[in-house]
């Protein structure tokens, strides 16, 4: 879809995108949905989420550590916050000017899931 609405501005007439900024992507969606689709295709299960407040002890704790130890630990207060905040782009301008997009989240997922099954790298990923 973002390429797909990449290619659209540049054919666009250049009245409808000079000096104006265009986001690119899907709309907004609840990040499990799109986590569940991979987990259900790949391991015929949904993924085990962590309640917010164990996410966060954690977060603290990795703070700890990685001043102790001067190594950045897996999850951090930062990275936490990353995860529990909403940061959505406006794109309706987008929408306006290409229409809404045209491959579905499970169409995505299963085309996704494909190539990683099919894929036939130097690093053997299989899943």
């Amino acid at each position: 879809n973002v390429a797909r609405q990449m290619v659209g501005l540049m054919a666009a007439d250049a009245p409808a995108v000079a000096g104006r900024v265009f986001y690119v992507g899907d709309p907004p969606r609840d990040l499990s949905e799109w986590v569940n689709g991979f987990s259900y295709a790949l391991l015929g299960r949904p993924v085990t989420v962590v309640p917010r407040r164990l996410l966060r002890a954690m977060g603290l704790m990795g703070d700890l550590i990685s001043q102790l130890s001067g190594r950045e630990f897996l999850i951090h207060s930062s990275r936490y916050r990353s995860m529990v905040t909403s940061d959505t782009a406006p794109m309706a301008r987008t929408y306006e000017l290409l229409g809404p997009s045209p491959i579905s989240l499970d169409q995505a997922v299963g085309e996704t899931v494909h190539w990683l099954r099919t894929f036939d790298g130097h690093d053997g990923l299989r899943f």
